[in-house]
């Protein structure tokens, strides 16, 4: 049976950026993670179309804790401790530059994601790190010296232990931990919405820069909306996917969600253009595209409002100007069933925030640890959940190095 300072069970993001700051902190500390698959950062590799999104350019915590659904007042806390500032300058100190795209997101000047991965596991190994693959945990008994760690073939002692498994499931989590917690159910949070309308769907590829969607009855959210030929995704789909993460579940993803086409134009501002066309245009309202929308798109939406395409703006009835407006501003859809966006699935649920002491100790359970997406803290799509496992990890690997002794 092996003795351990520190045994780190999983091999993600997290799980590696804390243990790595835990052997700079402290070279002597004997370290090990522990990874069930023959694989390591496979998420990392595949995030981002391969890019790695590891970050995103918003400096102030506050102003980044609003992107969290879940979480934001504990990451609000927590960014000031290792934000993004810090997170630039580690990445920096480790010879990765970190470049900002128009939109916020930062990727590193490789754009490859492979340079974090690959970074990663060499240092670790550099820093005496030790790693064994296929290794999954069937739990974990306290005992006087901290820990005994079984897997299936083998057993480890630990005087502390990080929880760093990822989005699992409750009762995967459940049989691990030697005392019951509190654990929310692991759902999806980020992905794109299904909706049979072949109409609709033949118009895949065509994108709005500035929409704003919603599920009825909820918040709006803002930003980019892509047509796919399974439904609806983009920036303000996934938002809302996230923030309504839990509601969709309990409607099992079947669910009338609203579209604003204007990207938030109040109707004041609606009628004075569209009373400027009525007045000025000449041309048929097929032809007479408002808001810069796309042709194709354009020519759905007057079809949904059972609009002849030869008309003009001013011979539209008054009935026809408000069903135009309320398609433009509010068009419904039927969801039926969600995607994962693009290789990415992150969750939302695991262990409570409500169990973890400030440096994501368990309250209940002393010298084990929590990071990285097993805690119930998810954000917006961007590199705020990879922002997430660097704050947790950082965190909780200091406090880990100032107990080796």
């Amino acid at each position: 049976m092996n003795n351990w300072d520190c045994l780190v069970i999983g091999g993600g993001a997290s799980g590696f950026f804390c243990a790595i700051n835990i052997l700079q902190s402290k070279p002597s500390a004997k370290v090990l993670i522990l990874e069930k698959t023959n694989k390591t950062l496979s998420k990392v590799r595949i995030s981002g179309g391969g890019r790695c999104n590891v970050t995103h350019d918003i400096s102030d915590p506050k102003k980044m804790s609003t992107h969290y659904p879940r979480g934001a007042q504990l990451m609000k806390k927590q960014l000031k401790q290792f934000g993004v500032i810090e997170t630039i300058d580690w990445f920096n100190n480790a010879g990765i530059t970190l470049v900002a795209e128009e939109d916020g997101r930062m990727f590193p000047m490789s754009n490859k994601s492979e340079t974090i991965a690959a970074f990663f596991e060499e240092e670790y190994r550099k820093l005496g790190g030790v790693l064994h693959l296929k290794a999954e945990v069937i739990n974990i008994t306290p005992n006087d010296e901290g820990y005994s760690i079984s897997c299936q073939n083998s057993s480890y002692l630990s005087k502390s232990v990080v929880l760093a498994v990822g989005g699992i499931a409750k009762k995967r989590i459940e049989p691990l931990l030697p005392h019951s917690i509190d654990i929310k159910e692991t759902l999806p949070s980020l992905f794109s919405m299904k909706i049979y309308d072949i109409e609709l769907t033949s118009l895949s590829g065509i994108s709005i820069p500035n929409s704003r969607v919603k599920v009825a009855g909820r918040e709006w959210y803002a930003g980019p909306l892509l047509i796919t030929h399974w439904g609806l995704s983009g920036p303000s789909i996934l938002k809302m996917s996230a923030f309504d993460a839990e509601y969709l579940h309990q409607l099992q993803y079947q669910s009338e969600i609203l579209v604003d086409w204007t990207g938030g134009l109040n109707e004041g501002k609606y009628l004075s253009i569209f009373s400027d066309y009525a007045e000025s245009s000449m041309k048929s309202i097929q032809n007479e595209r408002l808001f810069n929308i796309p042709q194709r798109l354009w020519e759905y939406i007057l079809m949904k409002s059972e609009i002849d395409f030869k008309l003009k703006f001013r011979d539209l009835s008054k009935l026809k100007r408000n069903k135009l407006m309320e398609s433009l501003m509010r068009m419904p859809f039927t969801t039926n069933g969600k995607t994962t966006f693009k290789e990415e699935f992150v969750t939302c649920g695991g262990v409570s925030v409500n169990e973890l002491k400030a440096n994501y100790e368990l309250k209940h359970l002393k010298n084990t640890y929590a990071i990285g997406e097993v805690i119930n803290v998810d954000g917006v799509t961007g590199g705020f959940n990879f922002q997430n496992a660097w704050t947790s990890a950082y965190v909780a690997g200091q406090s880990i190095a100032q107990k080796i002794s």
